[in-house]
């Protein structure tokens, strides 16, 4: 019966020995695979004797051999596909010959032959691998059903030794008939079984699921908690499957190395946006992208991809990494801005706005601080700006302001304002108050000095500045309202600093202070010009002109002679005090102060004595 059915294929069984050395041989014993043929002839009466070596426990199934390694010896699975491929052998040979000089009598395929011819083949397609690729090219004149069957046996020989099982399943996936049924079930189930198997590739065993001794079962990836194993049978049957549909699993490290790169690509993207969001959204599409395009290629192309190198690794490493960088590169930002801010608005302004634009329901208070203020005003500005091109006096206004925000920021100031050529900036303070009276008046002076320079850099185009000091009580915050806010000391002293410069115009000076702005502060020579009601107040306030640092001896002795002069002037001895500022503007022809005392001294003399045993100074709005 197997003699006459010739498409019958019995497995050689192979048994591990341990063959010892000889007796007074120290080397250790070997080990062979020994074969056991099939007995009573079965062996000869059939059309082919092959093995299928399979891993035992503790080793998890998961590969085949399509061939022995280093023999080239077909196993079961190869030679029942090249024995399924009985009725097409014809075409098998023709295909083969149409590049290799091997006979074309088919017979070596459908015999007792057909293992030596593969191994044969086998052989050659190793050593000759190009060979394969053109004879997948007389494929293309051929019948698209015989084609499919004829490339599958290309692949058998062309691919590896081992395979990677495609498993169908855990244990009773693949269709399983009771052999019971074939032989003592009714004639209805017997010749259902028989259209069942018709056409198709058989393999007979025993089944896991109903054996006893559990002989022949095996751990692979399907055997899950129950512990029932894939039986010998089955994954036999597998393997026959994938090479007949050229299905067996390929791992590809192409395709994975392109999931890698893709994937930090991707997550670069994502970092570029430079957006939280843009990352989270890459931390949950990306794993999902990635599954199912391994997916897609394990169904399509039994692709294996590795996984957890982008899925596990990549991804969570890649989005850390990137939420990192950018944070670190938020926070070097935000620091930048930071500084930025605090050098042109009040330290609790800029605290303010870190966390975020301002709203009105959200500004701050204010706080109440001790502010030195400094004003500052071009005289004549209105005629030069009528001189020159917007252009140009933009430029030369650029370069004018350059000059004061560096005397200032070097000097701890803050610019609070800045309009047209009029600038305000505040110096505040909650503890050192004669170190920031000191810094402010410090700073006037470099001020008045650089604006010197610069007019001597400019001489067609000179920018005289007029500068104003007082010290006080303010309330520093952000005001405002619609969408817009302005950073700025709210109360009398930035008034008030605005008056003091204002009062230069009278007096043609170019540096004054309050007195409440320079207490304490040392290390200067200072002119007392007594009090003065500025326009727009009630209250006199005692101004003080500021000449220069101490150590000038003749600055010093100018401000002692002036003081003498103020002392007869407020003393009400008219005729020394104007003796004293006559001789003044003798020697200081332009000096205001004294020429401005001088006719207030004259005026005086002719007029009563004033009430309150001082004379102060009103200056009126104009």
């Amino acid at each position: 019966m197997l003699r006459k059915a010739g498409n019958v294929v019995l497995l050689r069984g192979l048994e591990r020995r341990s063959l010892p050395a000889g007796e007074d041989d120290t080397r250790p014993a070997i080990v062979i695979d020994a074969a056991t043929e099939p007995s009573d002839g079965l062996g000869e009466a059939a059309a082919a004797v092959a093995p299928f070596p399979l891993p035992r426990v503790p080793a998890q199934v998961t590969r085949f051999w399509a061939f022995r390694p280093e023999t080239d010896m077909p196993t079961l699975p190869a030679v029942a596909l090249q024995l399924s491929a009985r009725d097409i052998a014809g075409d098998w040979t023709h295909l083969l010959s149409s590049e290799l000089d091997i006979p074309k009598d088919p017979l070596s395929w459908t015999t007792n032959q057909i293992v030596a011819s593969m191994s044969d083949l086998r052989r050659i397609v190793r050593q000759r691998p190009e060979v394969v690729e053109r004879i997948k090219e007389h494929l293309s004149t051929t019948d698209q059903g015989k084609a499919a069957r004829l490339r599958a046996l290309l692949t058998l020989y062309e691919g590896e030794d081992s395979r990677l099982l495609n498993f169908r399943g855990p244990s009773g996936t693949i269709r399983t008939i009771e052999y019971s049924a074939t032989l003592d079930g009714t004639p209805e189930q017997r010749e259902a079984a028989a259209r069942e198997v018709a056409g198709k590739v058989v393999v007979i065993g025993e089944d896991e699921r109903d054996a006893v001794r559990h002989a022949d079962s095996y751990d692979t990836v399907f055997s899950g908690a129950r512990g029932i194993n894939l039986a010998g049978v089955e994954i036999l049957a597998t393997a026959t499957a994938d090479l007949l549909e050229s299905a067996s699993l390929r791992l590809s490290s192409m395709a994975s190395l392109l999931v890698v790169t893709v994937t930090g690509l991707l997550l670069g993207l994502a970092a570029s946006v430079a957006r939280t969001s843009a990352l989270a959204a890459a931390a949950l599409l990306l794993p999902i992208a990635i599954v199912v395009a391994a997916y897609q290629a394990f169904v399509t192309s039994h692709l294996i991809m590795a996984l957890a190198v982008p899925v596990a690794i990549e991804v969570p490493i890649g989005i850390l990494f990137a939420v990192w960088w950018l944070r670190l590169e938020e926070r070097h930002r935000r620091i930048s801005i930071d500084d930025a801010v605090r050098q042109y608005l009040p330290e609790e302004v800029a605290r303010s706005l870190e966390w975020g634009p301002l709203r009105t329901s959200a500004l701050p208070p204010g706080e109440t601080r001790y502010a030195i203020c400094l004003a500052t005003d071009v005289k004549g500005f209105t005629t030069l700006a009528e001189r020159l091109s917007p252009e140009a006096l933009g430029q030369l206004l650029n370069e004018y302001l350059h000059v004061l925000f560096e005397v200032i920021q070097r000097h701890g100031g803050i610019i609070e304002n800045v309009t047209g050529d009029g600038l305000m900036s505040v110096w505040t303070t909650t503890r050192d108050v004669r170190n920031a009276r000191a810094s402010a008046a410090i700073a006037a002076v470099q001020i008045r000095d650089a604006v010197a320079q610069f007019n001597i850099r400019h001489p067609a185009f000179q920018l005289p500045t007029r500068i104003g000091l007082h010290a006080g009580t303010v309330l520093i915050g952000a005001f405002g309202g619609a969408g817009h806010y302005t950073a700025t000391v709210v109360g009398d002293v930035a008034n008030t600093a605005s008056r003091v410069e204002a009062l230069n115009k009278h007096l043609n000076t170019r540096l004054l202070a309050s007195e409440e702005a320079l207490e304490n502060v040392g290390g200067l020579i200072l002119r007392r010009l007594g009090g003065f009601v500025l326009a727009g107040k009630s209250q006199p306030v005692q101004i003080v002109e500021i000449l220069g640092p101490a150590g000038d001896a003749r600055a010093t002795a100018f401000a002692n002679r002036f003081a003498a002069a103020m002392a007869a002037y407020r003393e009400r001895r008219w005729e020394e005090a104007t003796h004293g500022f006559n001789d003044l503007l003798q020697e200081y022809p332009d000096d205001g102060p004294s020429a401005f005392f001088l006719k207030r001294t004259l005026m005086s003399s002719q007029a009563p004595p004033d009430s309150a045993g001082e004379l102060v100074v009103k200056m009126e709005d104009k």
